[in-house]
């Protein structure tokens, strides 16, 4: 069973909250009702399980390109699960957009880790999918209806239906995920993953994770965030 990692309540910052208001305010007068009932819509929670993680076998490692460099391989999974409470859901309030993201960093050596590769990688509007990927320069689209396997060469990550952009980010140590749900409404729990590698010389790996997000409310859509942005400060595990 998957043990809590984090739980971020996202919200406007009170710089972005009295901004905004005072915008939407300009030709009603007083901003301060409209701060109160943004900051009301604008909020909901992030929750993140603590990643499952482990090297790659044998077999899946067959379809890694080492690039000459001797290197340890590792998957490792990333669930997060969206929630906006029901009052701000009854009046409307859904997430729109998400920014799923994780940022890793060698504990020590000369050699720093890198992102191999992540999935999904790129998923784009259509019926949902069963998605399975192989470790590899590969992945492929089921339609949903064809059972899932078991996690062996290929790894069956569920039903896939938001539309999904991946990014090794900065350095390749900075990978996210962006989502946009086709039904305009990001709920309940996104199975992400991540191919690690870790070089001769890098003596583990720090792995931390944040989410921000866009919640559609009355007054259109508004980009909310945790309270810890800093990467440094944030929720970590050490892989080695």
């Amino acid at each position: 069973m998957s043990e809590l990692w984090f739980e971020d309540k996202l919200f406007l910052s009170s710089p972005a909250l009295e901004g905004i208001s005072k915008e939407i305010a300009k030709s009603e007068g007083d901003f301060r009702p409209i701060s109160d009932e943004l900051a009301r819509e604008a909020r909901g929670v992030v929750r993140a399980q603590k990643p499952d993680w482990g090297m790659l076998t044998s077999e899946e490692m067959k379809n890694v390109l080492p690039s000459g460099r001797k290197s340890k391989f590792i998957k490792v999974r990333l669930i997060f699960e969206f929630e906006i409470s029901s009052e701000s859901f009854e009046r409307g309030a859904r997430f729109v957009f998400a920014r799923c993201a994780a940022h890793i960093r060698s504990i020590g050596g000369l050699a720093q880790p890198e992102v191999y590769d992540l999935f999904p990688r790129d998923l784009y509007d259509g019926e949902p999918q069963k998605v399975s990927l192989k470790f590899g320069p590969e992945i492929t689209l089921d339609k949903i209806g064809i059972s899932a396997g078991e996690i062996s060469t290929d790894v069956a990550l569920g039903q896939i239906s938001p539309v999904m952009v991946s990014y090794l980010g900065k350095d390749k140590r900075e990978p996210h995920w962006e989502l946009r749900p086709q039904n305009k409404s990001l709920l309940g729990k996104q199975y992400l993953w991540l191919v690690l590698s870790l070089p001769e010389g890098c003596e583990g790996i720090r792995l931390a994770s944040r989410v921000e997000a866009d919640i559609q409310t009355k007054f259109g859509p508004v980009s909310v965030g945790p309270k810890e942005m800093v990467w440094e400060n944030r929720p970590s595990i050490v892989i080695r």
